[in-house]
């Protein structure tokens, strides 16, 4: 198990989460994303494996 993720190995487990059709899950993953670094909320929302996703939901 990873003790303390990267950021990459996060996002990339947020993307598997979405394309799953876990939201819930893919959003915590992606809120430890955005809180260490910010710059990757644009990244996330051009990503296509996000499609799905439901930003205006995301706090």
């Amino acid at each position: 198990m990873i003790e303390k993720a990267t950021v990459l190995v996060e996002y990339n487990l947020a993307c598997y989460d979405c394309l799953l059709g876990d939201q819930a899950g893919a959003k915590r993953r992606l809120a430890k994303v955005f809180k260490r670094e910010p710059g990757w909320r644009a990244q996330a929302k051009a990503d296509p494996d996000f499609k799905a996703m439901d930003w205006r939901s995301f706090v």
